[in-house]
């Protein structure tokens, strides 16, 4: 199974939990619970430059291909808007594909 294919059963999923009949609690926690995993999936997913830009000028972690030796890496960028990134050398590295930072670390509350 893809990612893909897993957040479209996730959301279909949910959707039917919630639309037929009244739902119990237990069905709207599970909707929910079904809905942030979808998010998840889709923060994770590598979005291919050649596909699409982030909306939103922000700092992303990107995947880079050296020019020379074809080696990629991740690393972080900085979208500028309208097709322009910061990010290492241009010279030497070619921008492959992009996604959102993930959540930072939180403390669990004691």
């Amino acid at each position: 199974m893809t990612t893909d294919e897993a957040i479209t059963i996730l959301r279909g999923t949910a959707e039917e939990n919630l639309f037929y009949g009244k739902p119990s609690a237990t069905q709207k926690r599970l909707s929910q619970a079904m809905l942030i995993g979808e998010k998840a999936l889709k923060r994770e997913q590598w979005i291919p430059c050649s596909e699409k830009m982030p909306d939103k000028k922000d700092v992303y972690l990107i995947t880079v291909s050296d020019k020379a030796t074809n080696r990629t890496l991740v690393c972080e960028g900085g979208y500028l808007g309208e097709n322009e990134w910061l990010m290492p050398d241009e010279d030497c590295y070619r921008l492959i594909a992009w996604k959102s930072m993930p959540e930072p670390y939180k403390e669990p509350e004691k």
